[in-house]
């Protein structure tokens, strides 16, 4: 946030919600702090923009569920929320680490608006191109302005077939602002969220090749292309090796110890079925085969392999073949780019798109994608399904006695108690801001009801320091003959609102043939 001027600078990631316009008239409405919002469509463009730009909040539109006017409460309470503040930094870190291991693979990243022109890349493909990182990523040039004049049909054409649905791999060379040609090996897939949106990652592969066509270089030429092999595999910034047909390392470099965790007379007595990880071994063994057959021209998979203390490795494997002048396998030449930290970056991104920041259960978002799961499977298999809808009572009196700090607290210890009452293939999750809602597949009226009881009794048999016993209200719901989601949901928070408007603190169900409600005998109201 930028204290000096007071502005705020807001990304909202909108996936189709409908959302976007009354959360931004709503935003800039808003006396103070200042907004700027940026809108983008999905969460990987939200990767791209973080990876190049400073942001204080994101925000994610949900589909019409979050009120618009509530908005602004939410931005103005997250610039003072440390649990925030602390994801925002751990997301800062990530997008450095991410930056980092672009920069060490020669990889960078795009995206492609191919409707509007718009181009976004991230820093390290600028340097590829042989451009200034600190260019406005968001302004960046189309990649065909560098493609070669030869290759640029193929290009386009690839580009044209992603606009439709068809994701491409192909490798091109690029002519570089400084006059340099290199090879890019470019992998592109369209987003399916939104239609000429294509995502993708361009890898600099000219060293590679340099180190292929010296090893298909005439005898007389030996001993030069073994130098040069060796300068390049010594110097290269990505794991690379050389092995025997059978898999075993002849030549590794430092970069590839450096990955897996060994020295160079360690690797090499191994191979890869050494290192690759037990669960892709079967995979990977198979299009080695098919690679040494000739059915495969290039082997290039996202694979997991293990280092040296047992840890898991994604790593992005590239292998191709070197034959005989007869035509008989010599050696495989691959490489090896660490992918280890985009993976736990997305991974992150994933969970802080669908889990509560603060107790660490599932968000409102995740919850409604599960529960409409849930409703087709019984829908179409014929089995039951319940909700319940539980919030704590008299909330509001704990933050304004306590404060924020212990309110937030005691949503954890809630968070805790109703968790040790879920059972497995439930989902419990905070929706709002002390409500919280529990899908239950195969639970009858009877059941729902049993268990909202004990989750209700649970929270109520201690106190919880420093602001005393806490009681719960709960509204439940059975699916019967059913087949919304939405009105499951609905029912069960009918239920929620009779049992507070009755007196709290008791279990109320939603009768669907009579339109009534049993409230449970342990009511105090």
């Amino acid at each position: 946030m930028n204290s000096e001027t007071e502005i705020v600078s807001v990304l909202l990631i909108d996936e189709g919600s409908g959302a976007t316009q009354p959360v931004i008239r709503v935003l800039s409405e808003a006396p103070e702090p200042r907004l700027e919002v940026q809108v983008v469509p999905s969460m990987a463009a939200a990767i791209d923009v973080l990876a190049v730009s400073s942001v204080d909040i994101v925000l994610l539109a949900l589909r019409g569920e979050l009120a618009a006017e509530r908005v602004v409460a939410l931005v103005a309470a997250a610039a003072d929320d440390r649990e925030i503040a602390h994801v925002e930094r751990e997301l800062a870190r990530a997008v450095a680490e991410l930056s980092d291991a672009q920069r060490i693979g020669r990889m960078g990243s795009w995206r492609a608006d191919l409707d509007r022109g718009a181009w976004v890349w991230s820093p390290e493909l600028f340097r590829l191109v042989g451009l200034a990182p600190s260019r406005d990523a968001t302004a960046a040039p189309t990649l065909l302005e560098y493609v070669h004049p030869e290759d640029r049909e193929r290009v386009e054409a690839a580009l044209a077939r992603a606009r439709v649905g068809s994701p491409f791999e192909l490798e091109a060379r690029i002519i570089a602002a400084d006059g340099a040609q290199r090879n890019l090996n470019v992998i592109g897939r369209p987003d399916p969220t939104h239609a000429g949106l294509v995502l993708g990652i361009a890898q600099d592969v000219t060293e590679l090749r340099a180190v292929e066509r010296a090893l298909r270089g005439s005898r007389g030429e030996l001993v030069a292309q073994r130098e040069l092999l060796s300068g390049v595999l010594d110097h290269a910034p990505i794991g690379m090796a050389i092995a025997a047909p059978q898999g075993r390392f002849i030549r590794v470099n430092r970069a590839l110890g450096e990955i897996l965790g060994y020295v160079e007379w360690e690797l090499l007595k191994l191979s890869f079925d050494d290192v690759i990880h037990p669960d892709d071994l079967n995979a990977t063994r198979k299009a080695m085969r098919a690679l040494l057959a000739g059915d495969l021209a290039t082997l290039r998979a996202e694979t997991r392999f293990r280092d040296r203390d047992g840890a898991t490795i994604w790593g992005e494997l590239s292998a191709s073949l070197i034959q005989t002048q007869d035509g008989s396998p010599l050696h495989i030449i691959a490489q090896l780019a660490d992918m280890t930290q985009r993976r736990r970056y997305e991974a992150e991104l994933e969970r802080l798109a669908t889990h509560d920041p603060l107790t660490g259960l599932a968000n409102h978002r995740l919850f409604h994608q599960r529960l409409g799961e849930e409703m087709a499977t019984a829908v179409r298999h014929g089995r039951r399904l319940s909700v319940a809808i539980l919030d704590l009572d008299h909330f509001k009196q704990i933050n304004d006695r306590f404060g924020h700090v212990v309110g937030d607290h005691a949503l954890i210890a809630v968070a805790e108690r109703l968790t040790n009452v879920v059972r497995e293939g439930e989902l419990l999750a905070r929706v709002g801001g002390e409500e919280f809602a529990w899908v239950l597949p195969d639970a009858d009226a009877e059941g729902v009801f049993a268990a909202a009881e004990r989750a209700r009794l649970a929270l109520s048999a201690s106190e919880l320091p420093p602001v005393g016993r806490l009681t719960i209200s709960i509204g439940v719901a059975t699916r019967d003959s059913l087949r919304e989601a939405s009105t499951l949901y609905e029912r069960a928070d009918a239920a929620l609102y009779r049992a507070k408007h009755e007196g709290r603190d008791q279990t109320v169900s939603w009768d669907p043939s009579t339109s009534s409600v049993v409230r449970s005998a342990g009511a105090d109201g």
